[in-house]
């Protein structure tokens, strides 16, 4: 009962802290606009350029100028102002003198999140009145995005600890010598539970990439012109479809590992671990640290050693208890020896796992929540 409560405990922080980490994190947002948020210019500038902190998507992405009336203005097609696509660039026509709101919303290349904000400028006045007179900037996180995320972070630790467990705790624990009678039972029915849950793992990224594409089909009308093929052409576009095609190949395996006898599966199950590294990696590569403007490598490395640490030991605690339920019906001196053997292991395992998500999770609050306002300012900064 002490182990279950702690492993919700553990649970429930987990998804706090999810719910509240989009509040801190990195999203597109302008960095410099020309002209500059807030300001007030002499002459009518003949375009609206906006830098951004990441790559975005011109083509999903739009900028409205509207007059202090709230009248919106005919401008020209919105066009990329740099080869990364982090600029935005807007042709405006000739402008008389007063006070502008520019709203703006942009989809990440990176991440896949929308953001949107609105900021003013005047050309020659004395003031800003009747404006918004801050940089106001939100991120919008679609339920069905925020779903999808945490289906897939699920599948990928239930596979990971499945994967991970059998070769190097499971099988080393098997006693030395003759096997006892039933111990071939006992290890079918917990590879057949592994497999069950491995099933339940493509289901859910199954299930993540469609409300995945269901939120980007009805944010951004995907089948509408050369959509789909500007989404596709986006990191977060071929993450998402190089996880699907990942996620079938491994459906594959599975079904074929029952085909074959126990001792011909070992080449298959490490393909499963290797397929599920793959996963690890799409998920790194969408993540906000990838989206970072400096130091993106390590900090999306450090994102993808955080995301293995949690599958070994998350998905190998899933694992273990299997194996302590199903190694009831050995021999007490037999279950006593392979659960001795198993918890030795996995205890230096989920240590040196625990060690890795303490320091990693450090590095990447300290880059994502680097201030004391951020800190104590936000959610996620809060829960820390």
């Amino acid at each position: 009962m002490k182990l279950s409560r702690i492993f919700l405990t553990i649970t429930l922080t987990i998804f706090l802290l999810a719910a509240a980490v989009g509040e801190a994190l990195a999203h597109a947002v302008p960095v410099t606009s020309v002209p500059t948020a807030n300001t007030i210019v002499e002459t009518a500038p003949e375009e609206l350029r906006i830098q951004f902190n990441e790559p975005v998507v011109p083509e999903l992405s739009r900028i409205d100028l509207l007059t202090q009336a709230g009248q919106r203005i005919e401008v020209g097609a919105l066009a990329p102002g740099n080869a990364e696509n982090s600029s935005l660039i807007l042709p405006l026509p000739p402008l008389d003198n007063g006070t502008y709101l520019v709203s703006w919303q942009v989809l990440s290349a990176v991440d896949g999140h929308t953001t949107t904000g609105t900021y003013s400028f005047g050309i020659g006045v004395a003031s800003l009145a009747g404006v918004v007179g801050n940089t106001q900037t939100a991120a919008q996180i679609d339920p069905l995005s925020a779903t999808a995320r945490w289906l897939s972070l699920t599948a990928i630790v239930l596979l990971l600890g499945l994967f991970s467990f059998r070769p190097v705790l499971w099988l080393p624990a098997r006693p030395a010598g003759d096997l006892p009678e039933n111990y071939a039972s006992v290890d079918q029915k917990i590879y057949n539970a592994g497999l069950v849950i491995a099933w339940l793992a493509v289901s859910l990224m199954i299930v993540a990439g469609m409300l995945t594409l269901t939120d980007q089909v009805t944010t951004y009308q995907l089948f509408t012109g050369n959509n789909l093929i500007a989404w596709l052409s986006t990191r977060f576009g071929w993450m998402w479809l190089g996880r699907l095609i990942v996620t079938f190949i491994l459906a594959a395996i599975l079904g074929r590992i029952r085909a074959f006898p126990a001792g011909a599966r070992d080449p298959l199950w490490w393909a499963g671990l290797a397929l599920t590294l793959l996963l690890a990696v799409t998920a790194s590569l969408i993540s906000h640290s990838a989206a970072l403007l400096r130091d993106s490598l390590n900090a999306t490395l450090t994102d993808l050693v955080h995301l293995l640490a949690a599958g070994i030991w998350g998905g190998g605690l899933v694992q273990l208890a299997l194996a302590a339920w199903y190694t009831r019906e050995l021999a007490p001196a037999t279950r006593t020896t392979i659960n001795l053997k198993l918890i030795v292991q996995f205890s230096l395992l989920a240590g040196l796992s625990v060690g890795l998500l303490l320091a990693s999770g450090s590095y990447l609050a300290s880059i994502h929540v680097a201030t004391w306002t951020a800190l104590f300012g936000t959610t996620y900064g809060r829960i820390l």
